[in-house]
């Protein structure tokens, strides 16, 4: 079971997500075929959202329970190249949400150190009934084989409908268990 609270400083924003309360009881499967992996993930969802002042136009407002699923594929090609795809559905707030990667280790080739850096591009898109969002942006990894721990700095390109234009940027940390 998982527990997420949703808040944001940012003006206009503050009344769409401030006290937004999401649990969901996950079930994952993971199919591995050497490089590739397919991963599914469903659950029941409950959310109660309060906005603070109310928008009475608001899709997502008050107590709701439902399904969500997402699913990710995972691939290292023979050329280093490394695709990945994200996508989830949330019933509780129609909200689709959807990530892409590509990416090319530069290092290392021959896995006779540690570390291998990767370089790549990344775009997503989510959106629902009250938001919608979509951006483009490189990516910088570095990955440490014998503990499959890999640490990424991310920037570029963003809209969404609630702040608007601008540059995004991010720090990302994987570790597999």
């Amino acid at each position: 079971m998982s527990l997420q609270v949703i808040a944001s400083p940012r003006g206009a924003a503050i009344s769409f997500f401030m006290g937004l309360l999401r649990r969901s009881t996950p079930r994952n499967d993971k199919l591995f075929w050497g490089q590739t992996m397919l991963g599914v993930w469903g659950g029941a969802e409950f959310r109660n959202t309060n906005l603070n002042p109310d928008d009475t136009t608001a899709s997502v407002r008050g107590s709701t329970s439902a399904g969500l699923i997402q699913g990710e594929f995972d691939t290292w090609l023979p050329s280093r190249t490394n695709l990945n795809v994200f996508a989830s559905f949330s019933g509780t707030s129609n909200f689709t949400y959807e990530k892409g990667k590509i990416r090319q280790q530069i290092t290392n080739l021959d896995f006779k150190k540690s570390k291998t850096i990767n370089v790549g591009v990344e775009q997503f898109f989510g959106r629902n009934p009250d938001f919608h969002m979509a951006g483009v942006g490189l990516i910088l990894e570095v990955f440490h084989i014998p503990q499959w721990l890999a640490f990424s700095v991310r920037g570029g390109y963003k809209h969404d409908s609630t702040f608007g234009n601008g540059v995004y940027g991010g720090l990302e940390f994987y570790k597999k268990f």
